[in-house]
């Protein structure tokens, strides 16, 4: 197997830091929707009061499980001399612990979830779900995994990269994968049973329809952003253009899927159903924008790194930087204060100074996530203007589009309903990614004839 000392020791890195992450969002989640429940137990006699803590089970099990490996990473290689072998051995040490702390927030994820379903478990009957905390903190780390390791200029599939089937290798791990997600599936139907047997729900049959729904969606879009990660790698890997088709690739497919979530609020705003019933639906295709989120992150990492071997651009830096801050640590932010919001509703319908309080911090939380995503926006445009790969124009059609889309933010907000602001909102964004593959592709295709490649 192929072995360098450098990329071991990164990778030992990365692992420690995603522990530490994942350590820290269990803490926070844990902590509030702990609280959740403590407050809002009262009154409740369908199960023993102990029951409704199970959903946070999961948060304290990666809890656990994230301090064990702290702790057992700190005092590894203690008391001895601290050299080179030291240092591979700690480094060996994280990338297992790494993998372990995966495989148990999986098994853990996979077992409790259906268990929390077979009691009441939303007693302010809004509360945040396992499932969410669970996606939430895996879409968290694979951000953080893609852009650690594009930082540290190494790859997640480095020893295949010099083997004659790289793709055949991709195909091998996502079967991997296949069959660990399809263990989880049968971890769930045991916890689904547990729940039957322990705590005698009469929601069993629905419970395990969800779960193999749930399994089945998670293996598509895993194997999905799997592919488009392997592939970004590989022409990363490969440097057979300044920037590489397959970054285009991605935006592409992130366009295609904002393109399905707008059709899909167009035909719901059209379909005569109230407004209840058509943000439950809404809430079937989530996905969708959850998941062209993420890959636009990827796409945003990987162009830019590649961006960057070109030149030295410091405005089109502090624009992935900004925007890179608002896709990823403004949905943190958000998934985090709606999990403190979710406390005090009960008490949102009879204090209304509470919320409008909570109204206040929602609107300048996602003003100042959107505002600095416009303005990492406008700065992607800036640097390559200014390395005059493109007119001086597309500044202009770059305000335009950020000024529309921010008049829409500010003064439609309280002006048409949920669905239809969805409807367009969803509609600017798809217009703003596709204006931005056409300008940085035509600023690529200059960058490349520039330097002389075909």
């Amino acid at each position: 197997m192929f072995y360098d000392e450098r990329i071991e020791f990164e990778r030992g890195r990365i692992a420690r830091n995603g522990i530490l992450l994942a350590t820290l969002w269990a803490l926070l989640c844990g902590a509030l929707r702990w609280v959740n429940v403590f407050l809002n137990i009262e009154g409740t006699r369908a199960f023993p009061k102990s029951h409704y803590y199970l959903p946070v089970y999961f948060e304290a099990t990666v809890l656990l499980l994230g301090i064990a490996c702290l702790v057992a990473g700190a005092l590894c290689g203690r008391g001895t001399q601290q050299d080179e072998r030291t240092a591979a051995t700690r480094a060996a040490f994280w990338s297992r612990a790494g993998r372990y702390m995966l495989y148990g927030t999986l098994g853990a994820f996979a077992l409790l979830y259906p268990l929390s379903l077979c009691v009441t478990t939303n007693i302010n009957y809004a509360a945040i779900d396992t499932a969410q905390v669970a996606l939430n903190l895996f879409l968290l780390l694979a951000a953080y995994l893609a852009f650690a390791f594009k930082e540290r200029d190494i790859y997640f599939n480095y020893a295949a990269q010099e083997t004659p089937h790289y793709g055949r290798a991709v195909l091998k791990s996502i079967g991997r994968l296949a069959l660990l997600l399809l263990g989880c599936l049968g971890l769930s139907f045991c916890g689904a049973a547990l729940g039957e047997v322990l705590l005698h729900s009469s929601r069993t049959p629905r419970i395990l329809l969800l779960c193999l729904l749930l399994w089945s969606l998670i293996l598509l879009m895993t194997a999905a952003t799997y592919a488009i990660f392997s592939a970004l790698e590989r022409l990363s890997y490969l440097k057979r253009h300044v920037l590489s088709g397959a970054t285009f690739i991605a935006l592409l497919l992130v366009i295609l899927l904002r393109a399905a979530y707008t059709t899909a609020e167009a035909l719901l705003a059209n379909s005569g159903a109230t407004m209840t019933d058509q943000l439950i639906a809404l809430n079937y295709f989530a996905w969708l924008p959850l998941a062209a989120g993420f890959w636009f992150v990827l796409f945003l990492i990987y162009f830019y790194h590649e961006y960057r071997e070109s030149g030295r651009d410091r405005p089109a830096r502090v624009g992935y930087l900004l925007i890179l801050g608002a896709e990823v640590l403004g949905g943190t932010l958000d998934f985090l204060l709606s999990a403190l919001q979710m406390i005090y509703l009960p008490r949102l319908a009879f204090e209304h100074d509470l919320a409008l309080l909570f109204g206040e911090i929602n609107l300048w939380l996602q003003g100042l996530t959107y505002l600095v995503f416009l303005a990492g926006f406008l700065l992607l445009i800036v640097g390559p203007v200014r390395r005059d790969l493109t007119g001086r124009g597309h500044l202009a059609v770059a305000g335009l589009l950020s000024a529309v889309a921010l008049g829409v933010e500010i003064f439609l907000y309280t002006q048409i309903d949920a669905v239809t602001l969805l409807l367009v909102s969803g509609a600017l964004t798809l217009l703003r990614y596709l204006y931005l593959l056409i300008f940085l592709k035509h600023a690529a295709k200059k960058l490349d004839y520039s330097k002389g490649v075909c």
